[in-house]
């Protein structure tokens, strides 16, 4: 018993702690191919939006709260994408952008960058919407992550959420 427990330790001192060359390229292969199925900024925007149309009934007037990015002219083009996407999908009514930031300066509310829940309500129904949506724009690795929530403006309740990840293109 002593000579296996012996042989067991000697045998387990002798493996080498770096992982041997075929796990890393493993892991590469992996990361490759995560890459290679990431999305475009536009299919991003398109499938997060998709996450909630089987949620927000049609009809729904929307109000889109800004996106947060530390790339002013990204977090724009987002935003006016969603926009578009939404009338195009012919399935909501959306608030004009500039009534959004018409209300936001009326209010004293910074119209980009991180607004929180109550005030997302508190405006969405200042603009007439039955629902606000928001989100951000954040790095991770080498990837860009677009995350959104959409708000029900009479109760606070979120709604749907979408984190879909994207290649910058810049």
């Amino acid at each position: 018993m002593k000579v296996t427990l012996l042989l067991l330790i000697i045998f387990l001192a002798s493996c080498p702690s770096n992982p041997p060359p075929m796990i890393e390229q493993e892991e590469q292969i992996i990361q490759s191919v995560q890459i290679e199925h990431t999305l475009n900024l536009m299919e991003c925007i398109a499938a997060a939006l998709e996450d909630f149309y089987s949620v927000i009934p049609q009809g729904t007037i929307i109000g889109l709260i800004g996106i947060s990015s530390p790339d002013e002219f990204e977090a724009d083009f987002v935003q006016e994408q969603l926009i578009f996407n939404l009338v195009q999908s012919r399935r909501y009514r959306v608030v004009e952008r500039r009534d959004m930031e018409i209300i936001f300066g009326e209010q004293n509310f910074q119209y980009s960058g991180y607004v929180d829940d109550d005030t997302m309500v508190s405006i969405g129904r200042m603009a007439g919407a039955g629902v606000v949506i928001s989100g951000t724009i954040g790095p991770f690795a080498s990837l860009r992550y677009l995350n959104l929530r959409a708000l029900d403006v009479e109760s606070g309740i979120i709604l749907a959420a979408s984190s879909r990840s994207f290649i910058p293109v810049f």
